[in-house]
């Protein structure tokens, strides 16, 4: 039943990426496999073109799923533009909440706040725009998790922030049941290669 409802939610993703793309007028997205261009949320998905812009089809609602309320662009089953600043990648991990690199290797995050998750140093709306993650952290990779934001730098340093529920920010520092709303150093001095955020977890491996 499991591996069902996995094919089934593959097949899902997939006819959603078809239905956006075999448009003639459809933008025209870019293929590179050393970057992260396409992204999923629950009930959305967003890809970037050649230039970096973000267009996104599927659920807007109160999570603010395109970086703009309902009231601003309607959910869409074609691609819709986003206004999201330029993107060179999007982040791993599957939440309500989105995050991406420019190509300045700065970390913009939008969608699902209250938590610090979007890591402005503010908990955030229930829905947000795009905002820069604090730090001035040139970024390497981003990683989304249920209510958490993990990353790491271009120096191999790892972060992450919003809510410490079960341990998954890392740092001892931060109290279960607390939050961060800005990036933290992850405890151990390690030198990461990748680090991936979860549902109440998050792992890495180092160098």
């Amino acid at each position: 039943m499991v591996e069902t409802k996995v094919w089934r939610a593959m097949m899902s993703v997939a006819a959603l990426t078809a239905l956006a793309c075999d448009d003639v007028t459809a933008p025209k997205f870019a293929v590179d496999n050393s970057t992260r261009r396409l992204t999923t949320g629950e009930a959305v998905a967003c890809a970037l073109d050649s230039a970096g812009a973000t267009y996104c089809w599927g659920l807007n609602g109160i999570w603010w799923e395109y970086g703009a309320p309902v009231s601003s662009i309607i959910g869409s089953g074609r691609p819709a533009v986003a206004p999201i600043p330029k993107l060179a990648s999007f982040a791993t991990g599957v939440g309500p909440h989105f995050c991406g690199i420019t190509t300045d290797k700065a970390a913009v995050c939008w969608g699902r706040g209250t938590y610090g998750q979007l890591g402005g140093g503010v908990d955030g709306n229930v829905g947000n725009p795009p905002a820069t993650v604090m730090g001035n952290i040139r970024w390497a990779d981003l990683s989304v998790g249920r209510l958490t934001t993990c990353g790491r730098s271009d120096t191999g340093v790892g972060y992450c922030w919003g809510y410490n529920q079960s341990g998954e920010v890392g740092v001892a520092s931060v109290p279960l049941l607390t939050r961060s709303t800005s990036p933290v150093p992850v405890d151990g001095g390690f030198a990461f290669k990748s680090i991936i955020a979860a549902w109440l977890h998050a792992c890495g491996i180092t160098t």
